[in-house]
Order: structure tokens, then sequence, then C-alpha cells
């Protein structure tokens, strides 16, 4: 039986469309939270058997890797030592797991955390095979790039830590849920091996804000404040202030370069992402359908 956790989530949602696209007939066991909207699981046509819970709770874990042979984990690192170390992992023949390429980062506080939860899965002895895609976006679902939208087609300007010129290279979130589909039909050649897959090219800050700017028709201006006031505003914010919303070590992170090579990943699965101007587009408009009150849900089946 295949689990998926984070089949809610929005690259897990677009897997979900694959398996019913390829009229995927086997058993499947989502995991999920009480809050969760299981519309579209519900009418996938799938056998798909919802479980609800955490999967930070260890008793949970257990019981949702029952008779579980094959784990597409799409939840993220958190919940990764609780499934590998779970007594019914004796069941688990192959967990697929989405990461971070934050792993790469030179300010080891995440890096560190990253690193080790990847290790111990690589030592777990279970077949393994792990994805690392760049900044996922593409949908209302993703925490940067919906929220940048909704930012720029309400307002102006917008303020720039440091000079914008750090390299990044979003991944659509459909593109992340492809390499898994295709990662599950390439078993062999992909077994116990770790990849990155990014969009289809690289750009600067500034030009993915223009990018996002030009795709709402808006004309922004681009505040630059420099990286060492920003550092020291915020550092200051976090002593004086509880619960602020950035930190120092997302400043640093800001100013790095997020552009990564993929050539494995098209080696050994055929991974073709799409352009950040194709995928931004799709996201813009998913974004004006929801401020129109268009059911996201009712059209996720229409949507190619």
């Amino acid at each position: 039986m295949l689990l998926i956790t984070g089949a809610t989530g929005h690259s897990g949602e677009w897997f979900i469309k694959m398996l019913v696209s390829e009229k995927y007939d086997k058993r499947i066991r989502c995991t999920i939270r009480e809050t969760s909207n299981t519309s579209y699981l519900d009418n996938s046509g799938l056998d798909i058997e919802l479980v609800i819970g955490n999967l930070k709770d260890p008793v949970f874990a257990n019981r949702a890797l029952d008779q579980i042979t094959t784990v597409v984990n799409f939840t993220g690192l958190k919940c990764v030592k609780n499934l590998v170390n779970s007594d019914n992992v004796k069941y688990v023949d192959w967990v697929i797991s989405i990461h971070s390429t934050a792993i790469y980062s030179k300010y080891k506080a995440l890096a560190k955390e990253y690193k080790e939860i990847e290790n111990y899965l690589v030592e777990s002895g279970k077949r393994y095979t792990i994805v690392r895609p760049t900044m996922i976006y593409g949908s209302n679902k993703d925490r940067n790039i919906s929220k940048l939208i909704s930012y720029l087609n309400k307002f102006r300007f917008f303020p720039v830590f440091g000079k914008g010129t750090n390299l990044l290279q979003p991944i659509y979130a459909k593109d992340v849920a492809g390499s898994v589909y295709a990662i599950l039909q390439n078993r062999e050649s992909v077994a116990n091996k770790s990849y990155n897959i990014a969009g289809k090219y690289p750009m600067t800050y500034n030009e993915l804000l223009k990018t996002v700017a030009r795709g709402l028709q808006r004309n922004v201006t681009l505040i630059h404040v420099p990286y060492n006031i920003s550092y020291l505003v915020v550092k200051f914010l976090n002593v004086i202030i509880n619960n602020v919303p950035i930190s120092t070590e997302q400043i640093m992170r800001m100013n790095e370069d997020k552009a990564y090579d993929y050539k494995e990943a098209i080696n050994d699965f055929g991974f073709s992402p799409i352009s950040f101007d194709e995928g931004i587009t799709l996201e813009i408009l998913e974004y004006e359908k929801n401020e129109k009150g268009i059911n996201h849900h009712n059209s996720f089946w229409s949507s190619k």
C-alpha cells in the first residue's frame, strides 16, 4: 500500500491529480488533519483511506505506517524521524521524501538541522529517494509567492533587503509532483539517491519581483534597504518584541544565491520544469479566480 503525507498541500494535490490521470488502481492511505479540506480526495475516484492525525505524534505515525510498503512524504522533514522510528516501518520498502535545498545554506542553524534529518533517513537502512526542491509556488497554499502576489496587487512599492541581485530558482508545485510521480516509475535508477529540483532558469530577486508585477499589470517601485541596516533593525526587533515574523538568519539567507543544478534529475527520471514566467502566469490566474470567489477545488479537476 502507498502512504501519501501532505496530500492536501499544493504539491500533494498535483500528485493526486496525476494518479487520477494515470488511472492508479492500488490502495492509498493519506494522512490528513481534522481541518483539512478533503473534497478533491473524496471526489478523485481513487481507492483512498483517510487517516486523521499529526505525524509529529509517534503513535499516529506508527498507525499510519501499518501495512505500508511505499511512503511518499510531502509533509517535509519534521516527521521523518517518527516515521523511521515506528515499529511498523518494518513493512516499508521505500521512502520518497521531499526535503529542501536549504541544506546547502552557509548559515548553519537551518542547514545543520536538515542535514541531520537527511542522514537519519539515509542511515535507517531503508531504500530512500530524497527530493530537494527550491522554493515551491503554484497555488494559494504556498507561503511565499502567493503572499507576494497579494501584496503587489495592493501596493505600488516593495521593500527589498539588500541589492536584490541574489539568484532564485522557484519551482512550480506541479513540477514537484511530477518529479515524485516519475521517481515512482523509475524505482531502480533512483534508489538511494538525492536530487535537487528547481525551476527552468535562475533569476535575480529583482527580476522575480518585476515578473510578478508585470503579470499583475502593476507598476511597482522597488525600495532597496541596505543589507546592514536591515539586519540590525530585525535583530533589534527580535530583542524587544516576541514573535517577530522574520529572523536575522532569514535576512542573511535573502542575500544568498539559491540556484541549483538539476542535471541528475534530468538524466534519471526526465525532469523538465517550466519557467517562472509560465508558472507565475498560472498562479496569478488562480489568484484572480479566488478573488472573484471561484471555488479552488471545483476548478482544480478541470485545470490542465
